[in-house]
């Protein structure tokens, strides 16, 4: 997916998805170093298995010891 960073205010990154551009939303502008406005930038968004498989064990142990 990609998105143009439309301007930078105070330190934020605002960013319109493409294609239509009806969808903003915001990063910190230090995440995007030599990224400024107008530049198109790609999006990779990923699932992190491990991660997510690991916090899912915490919150089932935490509420196993909550329930003794």
């Amino acid at each position: 997916m990609k998105a143009i960073v439309d301007r930078i205010e105070h330190d934020l990154a605002i960013l319109l998805l493409e294609p239509d551009e009806d969808f903003r939303f915001t990063l910190p502008a230090g995440i995007l170093p030599g990224i400024g406005e107008g530049d198109i930038v790609e999006i990779l968004i990923t699932k992190d298995e491990t991660a997510t498989r690991d916090s899912r064990n915490k919150s089932i142990e935490l509420i196993e010891r909550l329930k003794s």
